[in-house]
């Protein structure tokens, strides 16, 4: 009876968020476990964490990866990130190889502390306000050092922006 009283009044009972408590093996060290939540549609809650969608429309291979390596040019050119030694604030990524590019973007953690990929987050991924457009301002300011890519002829456009915003939103899924 008591229960029943407990879940009338909302204690202890099923919600639209889901508790996220992150790798076991991180939680006993005090890392996860945060108290931030996800709600059961995987999108963001009170504490900012999110699941990845694996059935978003941007598939990170397939639309994020190609504006990238092959538009930006992010891992080929002087001054680029690319696995030759040359690479700029610590970011190497391998040309053409779509899980380098996916693993860097999503672990790496800027000078400042920022992280690059903050998943369900696009404002506070720093990766696209360091990205340019060829046809306009990007929406998400600037951040870096300097604009990338280097040559505005090499930078995507405003809707390649929006298309890797939107795979950010989608929780920066390695689909």
């Amino acid at each position: 009876m008591l229960f029943l009283g407990a879940c009338a009044l909302g204690w202890g009972c099923a919600s639209e968020e889901i508790p996220k408590y992150g790798d076991p093996s991180q939680v006993a060290g005090g890392v996860g476990g945060s108290g931030s939540t996800t709600t059961s549609s995987g999108t963001a809650g009170t504490g900012g964490a999110c699941d990845p969608d694996p059935t978003c429309a941007v598939k990170f291979e397939a639309d994020v990866f190609p504006i990238l390596d092959a538009t930006a040019k992010c891992a080929t050119g002087a001054l680029c990130h690319g696995t030759d030694g040359s690479s700029p604030g610590g970011l190497t990524l391998e040309a053409g190889n779509p899980d380098s590019y996916y693993d860097v973007l999503t672990s790496f953690v800027m000078e400042s502390g920022d992280d690059y990929v903050v998943a369900c987050d696009p404002g506070s991924s720093k990766l696209l306000c360091n990205l340019q457009a060829s046809d306009g301002d990007n929406p998400h300011g600037e951040c870096g050092k300097a604009p990338m890519p280097v040559s505005p002829a090499d930078a995507p456009t405003l809707a390649q922006i929006k298309v890797i915003e939107d795979w950010i939103a989608c929780g920066a899924p390695n689909n």
